[in-house]
């Protein structure tokens, strides 16, 4: 019902029992298709780290007795019910990261968690004093100080041991960030900053270096930017193999027509004729721009 991540077979083939119990039900004959929520002590969820996963999203593990009672009060309805215990005020914000929920949206329980937690982000917003102590620093020192808070946040919620342990070219992804782990994130540097972020905030930043330099802009405006953060790790490395890769290399990975497409799409002429004209190595140093590569 909810599109919980990792239980996707699961998922389908409890949609399948859905259908059959209100197509029994549609037909006057007996059935119901109970959609069960955490169970404490027994079941799927206490499978490796999927107890965790469910716990940390807002999903309350039922407790056996009080299931069998949800479980006698299901049999006396036909079709599709829910028998699930939640964490309201954890559950509403991960759920309702990506966009708003119809699902959830006329439960008063979801409504108040979600005011509530606006609440706080506005109230963090009148006492924020994060600015007024890097005013006095220079751009640079801004940046870094920045940088840091970033990697110590990541870190505390994280499990690193030292922000020194993220590199801050380091996507998010890549250290485990959930929607949860996400809110985390954004809620923490909301406090600690005193702006109000996105819940999106690491989807859109992908890494400290690029939420660090997000944050400079929103408290301090574009000042500062011509010693913007440098291009990322990635990057790096994608300039380099484009640089050096054959034209055979290009063709067999399907990259030549499209960077092609993106060197005739580019505003400045090519300056040895048309970029048909092109030998591989022409090519690549026309769409990394000139003499980059």
């Amino acid at each position: 019902m909810l599109g919980s991540g990792k239980l996707s077979a699961y998922a389908a083939a409890n949609a399948y029992l859905n259908a059959l119990a209100e197509d029994r039900e549609r037909r006057g004959l007996a059935g119901v298709s109970i959609g069960w929520g955490v169970w404490g002590e027994a079941g799927m969820a206490l499978q490796g780290d999927m107890l965790e996963h469910m716990q940390r999203h807002g999903l309350v593990p039922l407790v056996p007795e009080e299931a069998m009672v949800a479980f006698g009060r299901a049999l006396s309805v036909r079709g599709s019910v829910l028998a699930a215990d939640f964490d309201w005020n954890r559950f509403a914000q991960t759920f309702t990261l990506p966009r708003e929920s119809p699902l959830l949206s006329e439960l008063p329980e979801v409504r108040q968690a979600l005011a509530a937690a606006g609440s706080e982000r506005d109230a963090v917003v009148a006492e924020a004093t994060l600015h007024e102590e890097l005013a006095g620093l220079g751009p640079a020192e801004r940046r870094d100080a920045l940088l840091h808070l970033v990697r110590t946040v990541a870190a505390e919620l994280l499990g690193y041991g030292e922000p020194g342990d993220i590199e801050p070219s380091q996507a998010f992804r890549e250290m485990g960030v959930d929607s949860l782990a996400a809110v985390e994130v954004r809620n923490v540097l909301g406090e600690r900053t005193g702006l109000r972020l996105p819940s999106t905030l690491v989807f859109d930043h992908p890494t400290s270096q690029a939420v660090a330099a997000h944050l400079h802009r929103e408290l301090f405006g574009d000042e500062g930017d011509e010693g913007a953060v440098p291009a990322s790790a990635e990057e790096a490395r994608v300039r380099k193999f484009l640089a050096s890769a054959s034209f055979d290399q290009l063709r067999s990975l399907g990259l030549v027509e499209l960077l092609s497409e993106a060197a005739e799409e580019t505003a400045q002429p090519a300056e040895d004729g048309d970029v048909g004209d092109m030998d591989a190595d022409d090519l690549v140093r026309f769409v990394l721009g000139g003499d980059e590569a």
